[in-house]
């Protein structure tokens, strides 16, 4: 309930101040977010080892509930100057970095990269996109059966969304539900496709 989750946050702020000091500032930025400002961290592998540190001191059951409580924290990490030479350049950087580890390697920290640059314009477009589409036109959904191999028959089918965008052509699921889901898109797209799963469903 909210006063666990309360009391989680305030133990998880407890974890956190101890790596605060004259060159590392941590703040909660709301919710479940919290910045992290390190002054002179030096190359990405002093930043990583903050992380990681960060990383695992979070991962240890917290003993303050009645039951064990665990957690995970995945760190996004942007260096002044080389990521952005402004705190909105540095603090979206920081953001994506973030995103990018919760989608490929939850749990640890991640700097942010060159290469993420282009991600970053790809999701732009991405999302530029899924602002315009038809959705009702545009989304369909395709059914994978989930098999009882002792009956071998199907008992049930999981419903996956595809979009074929007039000007991106198919694009992966993992592309744009990540997209929408960063964004407020995902609450446009989940009643077009609930809605024409049922209306598959009825047909059946």
């Amino acid at each position: 309930g909210h006063t666990a989750g309360d009391r989680l946050l305030v133990v998880v702020s407890e974890r956190l101040r101890a790596f605060a000091s004259d060159t590392v500032s941590i703040a909660r930025l709301g919710g479940d977010e919290f910045g992290i400002l390190a002054r002179s961290p030096g190359d990405d592998s002093g930043v990583l080892d903050l992380g990681e540190r960060i990383c695992a001191t979070l991962r240890d059951p917290f003993a303050e509930f009645s039951a064990t409580v665990s957690v995970s924290a995945s760190v996004g990490f942007a260096l002044f100057p080389q990521a952005g030479r402004t705190r909105e350049q540095l603090f979206e950087r920081a953001d994506y970095a973030m995103y990018h580890g919760k989608q490929r390697r939850r749990g640890c920290p991640v700097v942010f990269d060159p290469c993420h640059e282009a991600e970053i314009r790809n999701n732009s477009v991405t999302e530029r996109c899924l602002r315009a589409a038809d959705l009702e036109a545009e989304l369909s959904v395709h059914f994978q059966p989930v098999f009882d191999a002792a009956r071998n028959r199907p008992i049930a089918f999981e419903a996956l969304a595809r979009w074929t965008s007039p000007e991106l052509g198919p694009v992966a699921p993992n592309i744009f539900i990540a997209v929408a889901e960063r964004s407020d898109l995902v609450t446009r797209i989940t009643p077009t496709l609930l809605r024409k799963a049922l209306a598959a469903a009825k047909i059946w």
